[in-house]
């Protein structure tokens, strides 16, 4: 029988390692600080973004979830998921431990039972191959793909969890980050990444999950001008250090602005998601945390069509939304504070409809459905709004990782 394993890693101002959970020593000392990687994804560092590495080493895959943490460019969370090259498990048991490290990393922080409960989900056995995957390592010394998963891509992230998260064709390089295609949509080059790079390889994408098993067919990425890069490009060069030791049992995150250190609040509702249900420990007796939920404004009268569509470019402009700045349109005046207080059947049935035309916004709806259908609890660890008082500003791509984790 075989064990995932789990190694939890912090980057932000230097490397360290918060927890592990079955950890090997010739697996351990391949996990690394990966920051550079990020340097491929263009994102507003003031946000929180979610975004998966693929990498290959002899004994299995790594599938790392990172999750940057405002505001320096490149810090972040690292959540490393090892399949051992001979696990027999399926591409649905294997992203359903994803979705679970993920809605856990996402948080900005972790308390005991949240450890306990990754610490059961670890816990599984899973039977073994016949014969052991054969494994192309990754590159250390190469480049980093994009690829794409969600939206108009044609492709799930289930996908790319099928045969122990395995796909040969992408590992020529140093790893290949999966990006949520509906949660990036800016593609103009990113300065960080500047460097000179040899002619990008073809990445290839794994078949969608209805079509019969065959090997992923590669595809060619298109070609960049000389010293720039889009995100469908092999960017830049790895710089991935080791470290040796991996510090067991229970951690606590820290991180920038908006990162607590130690002990949270309870949940007030028990969460409910898609993701069947996990074994957790009981969560430990504390005050409740006395907050005023903001009331929510009136809803804007009928707005001219101009003014609708003054308010979507606004939307589609910004990725941080500014609660000044939208008052000052008359089609989204309230719209802040809907969001703020995390309203979400009127941020489906009323503002959606009538920013059906804004891209930016309509990532955001397309999350609040996906909340509502799976009953997310956006008012865990007794947040009663978004932002903490005094705050008026939101990234919608980091609201949508909290409504529908």
């Amino acid at each position: 029988m075989n064990l995932l394993q789990l190694y939890i890693a912090k980057s932000l101002r230097g490397y360290k390692s918060l927890v592990s959970f079955n950890a090997t020593e010739d697996v351990a000392r391949r996990v690394g600080d990966v920051r550079r990687a990020l340097e491929a994804v263009d994102y507003d560092p003031a946000e929180k973004i979610i975004v998966y590495l693929v990498s290959y080493i002899p004994e299995g895959t790594l599938l790392s979830i990172l999750r940057t943490i405002p505001a320096e460019p490149l810090d972040h969370l690292a959540a490393t998921i090892f399949v051992p090259a001979g696990m027999a498990i399926t591409a649905a048991e294997l992203e359903r431990v994803v979705r679970a490290v993920t809605r856990k990393i996402s948080a900005s922080s972790m308390k005991g039972e949240d450890v306990a409960e990754l610490r059961s989900l670890f816990a599984t056995e899973y039977p073994s191959l016949p014969q052991p995957r054969s494994i192309r390592p990754s590159d250390p010394a190469g480049r980093y793909a994009v690829e794409y998963y969600g939206g108009r891509s044609g492709t799930l992230l289930e996908d790319f969890m099928a045969n122990g998260a395995y796909v040969p064709e992408l590992a020529t390089g140093a790893g290949t980050l999966l990006v949520d295609a509906e949660l990036m949509p800016r593609t103009e080059p990113n300065p960080v990444a500047e460097v000179d790079v040899p002619e990008p390889v073809a990445v290839p994408k794994p078949a969608p999950k209805t079509a019969p098993a065959a090997k992923p067919a590669a595809k060619e990425t298109p070609a960049a001008p000389a010293g720039s890069f889009t995100l469908r490009q092999v960017l830049i060069a790895s710089g991935v250090s080791l470290v040796l030791g991996i510090i067991l049992g229970f951690c606590l995150f820290a991180g920038g602005s908006d990162e607590k250190v130690g002990h949270r609040e309870p949940l007030p509702v028990p969460e409910a998601t898609a993701a069947p249900a996990e074994p957790s420990a009981p969560a430990p007796a504390a005050a409740p945390i006395e907050t005023e939920k903001p009331k929510t404004a009136a809803a804007p009268a009928p707005a001219a069509a101009g003014g609708v569509e003054d308010a979507v470019a606004y939307l589609d402009a910004n990725r941080t939304w500014n609660r000044d700045a939208m008052e000052k349109h008359a089609a989204i005046a309230g719209l802040f504070d809907d969001l703020n207080s995390m309203n979400i059947a009127r941020i489906t049935d009323h503002w959606g409809p009538l920013l059906k035309d804004s891209k930016n916004f309509s990532a955001v709806v397309r999350a609040a459905a996906g909340s509502k259908r799976k009953n997310v609890n956006v008012h865990r660890e007794g947040r009663a709004t978004y932002n903490k008082p005094g705050d008026n500003a939101i990234g919608y791509l980091g609201y949508t990782y909290w409504i529908d984790p």
